[in-house]
């Protein structure tokens, strides 16, 4: 059991730790500000729905969620992709799809429900969590004052 377990989640956890290196390496942080609101309320949303775009299993966004927080991220943000990332992706939909031929209406309601669960669980984080520790250093990422948005939250 343990080796098909291995055989299986290895890959994938492999594939997350060089998503985490390309993020790291080639994302400039402009490009995280810019795509990432400065205010956590609204980008546990943004990063939430981030998570379509990352297929393979539930291992693979953990380290991409850790590479996020060390560029600057809220960890509610990180928080919200890590939850949606294996259940709202295009191969998880498009399974569902199939498993329920003619019943259109699953897909998106899995969709839905998974991606507000994320969301509502960021915010939750958001408002009761801790906002430093974990080994990632608590910094603010460019653009981002502490006066500029989210402050409610802070």
């Amino acid at each position: 059991m343990f080796t098909a377990v291995a055989v299986q989640g290895v890959p994938f956890l492999l594939l997350g730790a060089l998503v985490s290196v390309a993020v790291g390496a080639f994302v400039p942080e402009r490009v995280l500000a810019r795509l990432l609101p400065c205010s956590q309320g609204l980008a546990v949303p943004v990063a939430g729905a981030a998570g379509v775009v990352r297929p393979g299993c539930a291992c693979a966004p953990v380290p991409v969620a850790g590479s996020l927080m060390r560029r600057g991220a809220a960890p509610a943000a990180a928080l919200a992709f890590l939850l949606s990332a294996p259940a709202i992706n295009p191969v998880l939909l498009v399974a569902t799809s199939l498993a329920y031929p003619g019943h259109p209406q699953t897909v998106v309601v899995r969709f839905a429900a998974s991606l507000g669960t994320a969301v509502a669980l960021g915010w939750l984080w958001a408002r009761f969590g801790r906002s430093g520790g974990y080994g990632f250093p608590k910094r603010r990422r460019p653009g981002c004052s502490p006066g500029r948005g989210g402050a409610r939250w802070t």
